[in-house]
């Protein structure tokens, strides 16, 4: 019984020791950072680029405090088709919505995270409110890169399409009934 346990003892140490400093030479997965856009600051030199290199301005408007975005961080933009897509056609912007309360105010109805793509002169091509998951990413990415053509918003994009909460619901009518052939005035409603 002694023998059984001095010998273990005697060789777990330096197995131990060995395995320790085998693995200390490679980080860990948690500390290798990931892939993510080359994010610049807004600024006019962004769009100046933009032009000069054929590409869009992708805006990632965020909040320190906002749990999406982080997840956007995470999934999203680490996503190896993303990436590419980023990387070949876009000039990426991340700006925190408290350090530019101008695009703040702008965007404020879209919550946070908001996806905004501009053409290199600064029209506003498509906006997209909340966590976009990798494959709609790739999706709208590529279709921007199709046909940059402006999405058009009727008005100011109401908020109850998307909500679906009746609280959220704007007290004023989007459309007037006489302006819209009905079978799109319930599809307004949905």
């Amino acid at each position: 019984m002694w023998t059984a346990l001095t010998t273990i003892r005697r060789w777990a140490l330096p197995a131990l020791l060995v395995l320790v400093a085998c693995g200390s030479t490679a980080a860990p997965a948690s500390a290798t950072p990931h892939a993510a856009p080359a994010w610049r600051t807004w600024s006019d030199p962004v769009f100046a680029e933009a032009k000069r290199n054929g590409r869009f301005v992708l805006l990632d408007l965020e909040a320190a405090w906002c749990h999406w975005c982080h997840v956007m961080d995470e999934k999203t933009y680490t996503d190896p088709t993303v990436l590419a897509l980023l990387r070949k056609h876009y000039v990426t912007v991340k700006v925190d919505s408290d350090a530019h309360p101008e695009l703040a105010r702008r965007y404020e109805n879209f919550g946070w995270p908001a996806t905004v793509i501009y053409a290199a002169d600064g029209t506003e091509i498509v906006k997209r409110r909340g966590y976009v998951r990798p494959e709609i990413m790739v999706s709208m990415l590529e279709a921007v890169v199709r046909d940059p053509s402006p999405v058009r918003y009727p008005g100011t994009e109401p908020i109850d399409r998307w909500a679906g909460s009746a609280v959220l619901a704007p007290k004023q009518p989007i459309f007037e009934a006489a302006e819209v052939a009905p079978r799109a005035l319930e599809l307004a409603r949905r």
